[in-house]
């Protein structure tokens, strides 16, 4: 049988699968870009840097069966995939989710104690937002509980005075 078909959404760029949970046991995935793949995107997140047709397509391991969705996106030149418009990124290795895949249940580790608080934005790929907090100063781990969540991609959206920074995780069952 046919995998599902990989729907996809783009969010200012950063476009996403919309239902990893659907994904077969074995799969891989390959980004195309007007019917020519693009090296290296095998993933289920891309960040699209020009407006074209782009395509997500699945493959079953275990049947080698294919499916794939197609549609145009318009890329905002003001955006990037981790940074919003007009704010400042935090270092790469500022904070790291683990694990990821998970249950609802994961840990934000953060590369040294932070100096300063910080406020976080849990939010689904339709934009909900479904939590908001700090971190206190002197914090180097952080642990979430999110396990009744539906399965699906969310984004953690790190914020404090030195700037900004988007993390996604998988929550897959």
């Amino acid at each position: 049988p046919l995998p599902a078909r990989p729907i996809f959404t783009n969010d200012d760029n950063f476009v996403s699968l919309n239902d990893p949970a659907a994904l077969p046991d074995s799969f891989a995935l390959q980004w195309l870009l007007d019917g020519q793949p693009l090296e290296g995107a095998t993933d289920s997140l891309l960040c699209i840097e020009q407006s074209g047709l782009y395509s997500l397509v699945v493959t079953d391991l275990e049947t080698q069966c294919s499916n794939q969705y197609t549609f145009f996106l318009n890329h905002n030149p003001a955006v990037s995939c981790s940074v919003a418009a007009g704010e400042s990124p935090l270092p790469e290795g500022f904070a790291t989710l683990a694990p990821n895949p998970n249950d609802g249940r994961f840990s934000l580790q953060f590369e040294e104690p932070l100096h300063e608080p910080l406020e976080w934005t849990l939010v689904a790929l339709s934009g909900q937002a479904y939590g908001r907090g700090q971190v206190a100063p002197g914090t180097s781990r952080h642990d979430f509980d999110y396990a009744t969540l539906p399965p699906g991609l969310y984004f953690l959206k790190l914020l404090n005075r030195r700037g900004v920074l988007t993390l996604h995780w998988v929550k897959s069952r």
